[in-house]
């Protein structure tokens, strides 16, 4: 998958001239955090179209990326088309009215999934979410590879050392995770409680 910023976004947020060292890492380091953004959000971001298999609830389902830029076609799991309705953000109707016998029949057994193909996703990069990866980069890159994620604590004669659990030293923050909240998709089936 394409990183969700490139060196040049970075560059623009350093506070220092990017090394060759850096230049070296950088395309590695922007794929991880991109990566960790997506994880997190749970979307992709980039424009794309996908097709994805979905349960349908209430003669309804709800499409996993966001934001939905166009509708092109759903099937049932035999690739036979099904007439829908978009209301333009993130859920498909199929309870509009049949308007042949295989529909009417379909309904009569009940369908339990069906096969979307939409496109999704943003044409350009939200400049929010390009600085939250530069930034995870940039703290990257500001600490030695050997030392990412070294921790020391002494007392007396005794010492413990631990390691990272992040390659590369990418990490996103409580602060990073906060600003990408407005983006995170709530799963189905689960509830927001505040």
């Amino acid at each position: 998958m394409v990183a969700l910023a490139d060196t040049d976004d970075l560059q623009a947020v350093m506070r220092r001239q990017m090394e060759t060292s850096d230049l070296e890492r950088a395309p590695r380091l922007l794929d991880i955090a991109s990566q960790r953004v997506r994880t997190f959000t749970g979307l992709e971001f980039t424009l794309t179209t996908s097709t994805v298999t979905l349960r349908v609830r209430n003669r309804k389902v709800r499409l996993p990326q966001r934001p939905v830029v166009a509708v092109t076609g759903v099937t049932d799991i035999n690739n036979n088309t099904v007439s829908y309705e978009w209301d333009g953000l993130q859920i498909i109707d199929l309870a509009s009215t049949p308007i042949n016998s295989f529909e009417i029949n379909l309904w009569r057994g009940g369908l339990k999934t069906v096969k979307a193909t939409y496109e999704h996703g943003w044409s350009t990069i939200p400049e929010d979410v390009i600085g939250i990866v530069c930034d995870m980069v940039a703290s990257a890159l500001d600490s030695p590879p050997e030392d990412v994620g070294v921790q020391s604590e002494s007392l007396g004669p005794f010492s413990i050392s631990t390691g990272s659990q992040y390659p590369g030293g990418v990490r996103l923050t409580q602060s990073m995770k906060d600003a990408l909240s407005d983006y995170r998709t709530t799963p189905v089936g689960t509830a927001n409680v505040s």
